[in-house]
C-alpha cells in the first residue's frame, strides 16, 4: 500500500473528519495496512487494521488492549470499499459522519 492507497482508504472512511469524529490517532501506512488508534467506545475496541488484499478486497480487524498486548476482537475478511463505513461503524458503535 503505497502512500497515496493509504489516503485512498483512508478516504473511502472518510478521511480526517472521520478520523476526528472517532478520535482516530496514531495513523500508520506500511506496504499494504493502514492501522489507527480509536478513542473509547462501548465494544472496547482500541485501534483497527485495514489491510489491502490481492484480491482489491480489504480485511478488517479490530483490536482490544488486554494485559500489555493486543487480541484480536473481530476480523472481516473480503471487505468491499464501500463496506468500509458499515462495517467499522457496526463493530465499534462509533458513527464516522453526523
Amino acid at each position: 500500500m503505497t502512500n497515496e492507497t493509504a489516503l485512498t482508504t483512508l478516504s473511502q472512511l472518510g478521511g480526517n473528519r472521520a478520523m476526528f469524529m472517532v478520535g482516530g490517532k496514531n495513523i500508520i501506512a506500511d506496504e499494504n495496512t493502514l492501522s489507527f488508534t480509536i478513542g473509547r467506545n462501548t465494544h472496547r475496541i482500541s485501534s483497527v487494521r485495514i489491510t489491502l488484499d490481492p484480491s482489491d478486497t480489504y480485511t478488517m480487524t479490530f483490536l482490544r488492549k488486554a494485559h500489555g498486548g493486543l487480541v484480536v476482537v473481530k476480523e472481516v475478511d473480503d471487505v468491499y470499499a464501500d463496506m468500509l463505513r458499515s462495517i467499522f461503524e457496526s463493530t465499534t458503535g462509533m458513527y464516522l459522519s453526523l
